[in-house]
This record gives C-alpha cells, structure tokens and sequence, in this order.
C-alpha cells in the first residue's frame, strides 16, 4: 500500500464513522472536521521485523496525525467535552482496521489561516503496517 492508499483507507474509516475528513490540510475548514496528516517520522522501518515480515514486504510504518476541528465555544467546557467525545468516536472508528491508535495530544486552540478563525484541535497519532508500493 501507498502512503496516499493509506491516507485513503485511514479517511474511509474515519468517514465511516460519520465525519467529514480531509486526507491534507483543506483551503476552507468548517468544522467539525478531521485532517489527516503525515507525521515525523512519516515512514520508518518496524523495529519487531521477522523473517516472515520481510517475505510479505510488511515491514514498514506509515505514521500520521488526525486533527479534530471543533468550532470554538464561548466556554472552554462544551469544548472539552465535544473533543472528548470526538476523541472516543475516533479511537472506536480505529479498532479492527489496521490502523493503532499511539496516543493523543493535548487539545486546545487553534489559530486556522486564512484569517482569524479559531477551532478547538486536538492531535491523535495513529500508524499502521503496511508494504510500500
């Protein structure tokens, strides 16, 4: 699988799970949405490669981050618990696909350009195994 087929499978999951999800940053964000982004390191070996592995090409990871964008509420509160919820939508979306959830950054504001616009983001990282085609 590609780096962009595994882009593509990622935002069939997450679509599947009801959102609206962009495989890069968009021009226009309106929120709720996910982006889904590569992250560093974009591709690295797998450190647990057997003999097997190798024979099949399964040896590679494909690393990105999944930002949920949530429009920004007057209260920090509603905010939170939206982006918690999101978060448990996400992580549920992931189990049986492939694709491992590796943690969650914290969540906070967002300055998006163009302009002043603001989102309450919160950073997932996610990998999976893949062979590289």
């Amino acid at each position: 699988m590609s780096t962009y087929s595994s882009r593509q499978h990622l935002k069939a999951v997450l679509t599947g799970a009801g959102y609206v999800v962009h495989d890069h940053m968009p021009d226009v964000m309106e929120p709720p949405c996910l982006v889904i982004e590569p992250r560093e390191p974009y591709v690295e070996q797998r450190d647990d490669v057997t003999f097997a592995d190798i024979a099949s090409g399964d040896v590679w990871l494909i690393n990105l981050d999944v930002w949920i964008f949530l429009e920004y509420a007057d209260a920090n509160e509603p905010a939170t618990n939206a982006g918690d919820t999101a978060l448990q939508h996400v992580v549920t979306a992931l189990q049986g696909t492939g694709w491992e959830f590796a943690g969650a950054g914290k969540p906070g504001l967002k300055d998006y350009l163009p302009g002043d616009f603001r989102t309450y983001g919160l950073r997932l990282s996610v990998q999976n195994t893949t062979t590289l085609t």
